[in-house]
């Protein structure tokens, strides 16, 4: 292919090669008989090139196959333009001869076929990804492809209706262009941002009980306890931890103690305001951090454990939804950091864990 088309090129240049144009179909009352158009030439020599290198996948002839990839874009696209926005008398694929309809879908869908198979490796895999950049790309792709054509269209459109002079519509389409670029880059990164969000959102999320993880709980928590301080108030951490969930896990399975934190994970959303940060830092220990004092969250634990024990009831692993907690209060005169006043809490729900062990209440 890519012999034929460099033959067909000396052709064209007055160099006899082979006399492959009357070959097989000599037409003596035309100038050029049977022979190939530059244009679809230049599409084989493209083509053939980008088919040589296709499956290499060392670095520089794989960048070399994506620039021939992309010259083969280039290509028809450029040559679609000419078939519909050309004007009269223009210079460009109207040398010779045109393109045969024929070729010119054949050249389409190979050049379709060849970048589907770069999307295997290369610059194109990207549109097959399965991340943001692939959901991105293949959201852009369209739009960046039909935008030009659009507005070829539009400035067509018009000058042929008289609506604008050519000289008008030839200034007026870059500022078309970069109005329709600028609103398509702005899309796109608003849903970068958006999907950023929901990417960071995640990561600070606890994935079995939506609750914040440490990292999520730390941020969130240290800065609700700078603004609180700042203005001289009250701020406290609650340390929970499971009771017998170990005990659940080796004897029912652990499909069930997951249930079980599920269980303790929505109590604690219910029972807790919507701007308290509530979080799950360790595989049975809770903490919550409010920006009230240490009575108002011993309050809040007395609900709590009174809408866990009206789930006990309903509770499949068998075991009541307790456990042992501590409470730590901090103020602006303290100065306490957080780190510091979750450690005074989990020490205290270790106190509160080792009396219910003295006391037989926790019975694994």
């Amino acid at each position: 292919m890519l012999l034929l088309a460099l033959l067909t090129f000396l052709e064209y240049l007055g160099i006899p090669a082979w006399r492959l144009d009357t070959l097989i179909a000599p037409d003596a009352a035309n100038e050029v008989p049977g022979r190939m158009s530059i244009q679809a030439a230049i599409g084989f020599v493209f083509l053939s090139l980008a088919l040589m290198l296709l499956d290499l996948e060392h670095l520089i002839p794989g960048r070399i196959t994506d620039i021939a990839v992309l010259l083969l874009c280039f290509y028809i696209f450029s040559f679609t333009g000419s078939l519909f926005f050309a004007s009269e008398g223009s210079p460009g694929w109207a040398l010779l001869n045109q393109v045969a309809p024929q070729t010119y879908i054949c050249l389409a869908l190979l050049i379709a076929l060849i970048v589907l198979r770069r999307t295997r490796k290369g610059l194109f895999s990207i549109l097959v990804d399965s991340g943001i950049g692939g959901k991105t790309a293949r959201r852009a792709a369209p739009a960046a492809i039909l935008l030009p054509f659009l507005i070829a269209t539009l400035r067509e459109a018009m000058i042929r209706s008289r609506l604008i002079s050519l000289n008008y519509a030839i200034a007026v389409a870059p500022a078309m262009t970069a109005v329709l670029a600028l609103t398509l880059v702005l899309l796109l990164a608003r849903r970068n941002r958006d999907l950023e969000a929901a990417l960071q959102e995640m990561s600070f999320r606890d994935e079995l009980t939506g609750l914040y993880n440490r990292r999520g709980f730390n941020l969130l928590a240290h800065q609700a306890m700078a603004q609180t301080l700042r203005g001289n108030d009250p701020f406290s951490i609650l340390f929970l931890d499971v009771d017998n969930l170990k005990h659940i896990n080796d004897t029912r399975g652990h499909e069930l103690g997951s249930e079980h934190l599920k269980r303790i994970a929505m109590i604690l959303k219910q029972t807790f305001r919507e701007s308290d940060i509530l979080g799950r830092v360790g595989g049975d220990e809770f903490v919550v951090a409010s920006r009230t004092s240490k009575p108002n969250m011993g309050q809040a634990v007395v609900r709590l454990q009174e809408a866990a024990r009206k789930l006990a009831s309903g509770n499949p692993s068998g075991y009541p939804l307790s456990f042992s907690f501590g409470i730590a209060e901090s103020s602006a005169d303290k100065g306490m950091n957080l780190k510091s006043l979750i450690d005074e809490a989990d020490n205290r729900m270790y106190e509160s864990k080792r009396e219910k062990k003295q006391t037989g209440v926790i019975t694994p």
